[in-house]
């Protein structure tokens, strides 16, 4: 019998769930280009502006972002770091999909904008949810977006095919660019969970900028489980 779900809880995976900077730092650094430090990484948002006005104009390293060892070489660190004594994984959000995953009317849905492609996304998220004694299969789904997309469509598909409504979901992100997702599937302003501590990809000031509330913003790790299962009831 096919499960009848009630909620939808929407989790972005780099900087949200997952501490991926130091990931991504070592993979250019694999490629002997230097990366920001985690502070100018965070200063301005600079992931996006890097890779605009930084990276794309040196082709050679737009080559190796592009290529299949760059990926392949990403995958290494996420394991190195995630699946491991000292995981960047974050362990608030482990314990609130384990028990997420118990509950019979809440769908999980782990979507990721990054390099990766969806299978070897997959791949790599069941090695790391294995590692954290979370059942993949128990998720209701997990994907990639190509990073020049943006999650709406996915996000829309999966309230199609759950037939639920906006009001239904809750998006957990970490980024203006979540928020504003979120906001374009018209899902309810406290259903939108940002988080802007300090391993966030977008920090205080550019998730204030880009119009978040502070009501909508959590700095603390340890109150997202809390905060979350609250809006689902």
């Amino acid at each position: 019998m096919e499960k009848q779900y009630k909620k939808l809880v929407i989790f972005d995976f780099d900087g949200s769930s997952n501490d991926s900077y130091l990931a991504i730092k070592a993979t250019f650094e694999s490629f002997n280009f230097r990366f920001l430090s985690r502070k100018q990484f965070r200063s301005y948002s600079k992931y996006g502006k890097f890779l605009r006005h930084g990276l794309w104009k040196d082709l050679k390293l737009c080559f190796h972002v592009l290529s299949s060892e760059f990926a392949q070489s990403l995958i290494t660190h996420y394991q190195l770091f995630a699946c491991g004594d000292r995981s960047s994984f974050y362990p608030q959000v482990r314990d609130l999909i384990l028990k997420l995953q118990e509950r019979d009317d809440v769908a999980v849905l782990f979507l990721s904008r990054n390099f990766l492609s969806n299978v070897a996304f997959r791949v790599l998220m069941r090695q790391i949810f294995d590692y954290q004694g979370i059942h993949m299969d128990r998720l209701y789904c997990v994907k990639s977006i190509h990073f020049w997309r943006t999650k709406g469509k996915a996000i829309r598909k999966a309230m199609k095919e759950l037939k639920l409504q906006p009001e239904d979901c809750v998006m957990y992100g970490d980024e203006v660019t979540d928020w504003k997702t979120a906001w374009k599937q018209k899902i309810p302003e406290e259903n939108i969970i940002i988080y802007g501590g300090e391993k966030s990809f977008d920090n205080l000031d550019r998730l204030k900028k880009g119009k978040v509330k502070q009501s909508q913003i959590v700095e603390d790790l340890d109150t997202i489980g809390d905060r979350i299962l609250e809006r689902i009831g």
